[in-house]
């Protein structure tokens, strides 16, 4: 007779001993954890695309003739307040001119400024105040001389003369084809 051999199965009460990470509970949650934050990334960055491109950009001569007005609206009264006057007033010209006429000039000296300005292609009669408000700038800014609501009001309007001098015309309309049938 011929004996059949099996071998005896062990009965399934035992749970696994070894569960992978990937199958455990806490990888799960920063599984979960960093998909959110993904998306909140990338719906944050989507809405700041968005936002940004909706906002105009200003021209560099509108933004300083905004900053100038700004500046008109409170006018320095003691001579420390006219001396942080006038050094804004030469960081907003110098910041404009630079980027009008895309050159370095933020870190040039005041009496660089007119010279370079003019090289650059700012017209002579915007140099020239350009240079009147300077030279009076120094004396105010560095040897704390005092300005006179009058020569403040002059420069001002010297400030402003000089980006409406230098604002380039605008481009003339393109013409429209006309259709023809």
């Amino acid at each position: 007779m011929q004996q059949i051999h099996t071998t005896p199965e062990l009965a399934n009460i035992y749970g696994m001993w070894h569960v992978p990470f990937w199958q455990t509970g806490w990888f799960k949650l920063c599984c979960a954890t960093g998909a959110l934050a993904a998306l909140s990334i990338v719906s944050y960055a989507g809405w700041y695309i968005i936002s940004r491109r909706r906002t105009p950009q200003l021209s560099p001569w509108e933004e300083a003739l905004k900053q100038l007005e700004s500046m008109g609206a409170t006018l320095p009264q003691n001579s420390n307040e006219t001396r942080l006057y006038y050094l804004r007033l030469t960081y907003i010209l110098k910041h404009y001119l630079q980027r009008r006429y895309n050159c370095t000039l933020v870190g040039s000296t005041d009496t660089e400024l007119a010279t370079q300005a003019l090289s650059h292609g700012a017209p002579e009669q915007a140099a020239d105040q350009l240079k009147e408000i300077l030279e009076g700038a120094i004396l105010i800014k560095f040897a704390r001389a005092e300005a006179r609501q009058a020569q403040i009001a002059r420069d001002l309007k010297h400030a402003r003369t000089i980006v409406t001098l230098t604002t380039p015309a605008p481009a003339p309309p393109k013409p429209r084809a006309s259709k023809k049938a």
